[in-house]
């Protein structure tokens, strides 16, 4: 059975504007249907506010996995 989408995992510890960087790229440059899934690593306040940003903004099917 053919999949219909890829998940990309991304493990994430703080470095806000290199977060913001990848996902930028995987959006503007991934053609093929795909997943998010963001694994906060106890990343700081600002960093797991944008990601939660992120994952309620909908752009994207994206899940966020948080301690």
């Amino acid at each position: 059975m053919a999949q219909d989408r890829c998940d990309i995992i991304i493990p994430i510890y703080g470095n806000l504007p290199y977060v913001k960087d990848c996902l930028e790229s995987i959006a503007r440059h991934t053609g093929y249907p795909y997943r998010l899934i963001l694994i906060n690593n106890s990343s700081s306040g600002e960093v797991s506010g944008y990601l939660r940003r992120f994952e309620e903004s909908k752009c994207a099917d994206t899940v966020l996995i948080e301690p």
